[in-house]
Parts: structure tokens; sequence; C-alpha cells
């Protein structure tokens, strides 16, 4: 009798690419206010812990690649949220750090030193298709002071350009690093 396949456990596959756009535009919300829950909704159970006032900043930046030239004219379109939940504890190395099955951290030799192996998240977030082909957009989380920096190199002229990590893992695009510079992507 013939044997069965086993399914294929292969990754998908990755790829890692620079991409450069021009700031076209931004818009920008400044909020204050009292948290929501104190109003008493009872769908929702706010913890003890929760602020009394919220602060959020809302950043949008909009923009069309210009390198490499092969990815010229495509259109990227970031939500960056400046919120206080960002600040909260993040992620550290040892939460990524990889297990092995009996849930131990994992190491690994380099001459005569144990070393930890980690399991980092593919991006920092999602870049999915927005209203077209070519349109990306993205939501992203950030610490306040993130965003007002943000907000403030875009309003004195002084970021006019977006360098992005675009981290491809199978059909799904992830964002490593977005930054706003001065300098013109393709000189770095």
């Amino acid at each position: 009798m013939p044997r069965k396949k086993r399914p294929s456990k292969n990754k998908p596959t990755e790829s890692h690419e620079h991409l450069g756009a021009r700031v076209d535009g931004y818009r920008v919300r400044l909020e204050a206010g009292l948290n929501l829950d104190l109003k008493g909704s009872p769908v929702l159970h706010p913890e003890p812990t929760d602020p009394v006032f919220t602060y959020h900043t809302t950043l949008q930046i909009w923009g069309e690649g210009i390198f490499p030239d092969e990815r010229a004219g495509e259109f990227f379109d970031f939500l960056i949220i400046g919120t206080s939940e960002a600040d909260k504890p993040r992620l550290t190395l040892a939460d990524v750090q990889a297990r092995d099955r009996h849930g131990g951290p994992k190491t690994r030799s380099y001459r005569g030193v144990e070393i930890p192996v980690y399991e980092p998240p593919p991006g920092i977030t999602l870049m999915f298709p927005g209203g077209g082909k070519n349109h990306h957009q993205t939501y992203l989380p950030l610490p306040p002071q993130i965003a007002s920096d943000m907000l403030t190199a875009l309003a004195t002229g002084a970021a006019p350009y977006m360098a992005i990590h675009e981290h491809k893992v199978g059909n799904k695009r992830w964002i490593d690093t977005l930054t706003l510079q001065n300098t013109h992507p393709a000189v770095e």
C-alpha cells in the first residue's frame, strides 16, 4: 500500500524591501476628555486602574512612493494614533524568546556561551490594501510623545519623506520600521 504524503510544513516566503515616499499631506486631531467608561455603559467593564482622563493624538499621513523606481507611484496612507494605551508596558526580549517543547527558553551555543534564540514578531504593524491597486493603508498605535514628535516634524516641514522597511511574509505586508526624515530615502 502506498504511503500517504504528509502535508507540507513549509514556511511562507519572506522578503524585505526598503521603500521611500514623499509626504503629500497630513491631518491631525488632538483630543483630551473624560474616560467614556465613566458614563456607565452596561457593556463596558472598566478596570479600577484605568485613568479618569484620556488623551489621544490622531495623525494621518499620506504620500506617494518614489523609491525604488519599480514601486514609484504607489500610494501610502498611515493612521498614527498617539495614545496612552500604547505607552503601557510593551513586549520585551524575554517575551519573544523561543521556547522548547517543555516551555523552557531556547538557547544556542556560540563560542561556549549560551545565547538566547528569539522569535520576533513579523513587524510593528500590518500594511493592508487600500482603496485600489497599489494603495496601502496602515494603523499604528504609538506612545503620544512619538506621535507629537512626528507632528512637529511635519508642521515645520522638516520631514518631507517617509522611509518604510517592508517585510513581506507570504502574502502579508508588514512594516518593520517607519521613519519620517528630511533626506531622500534613496540616499541612505
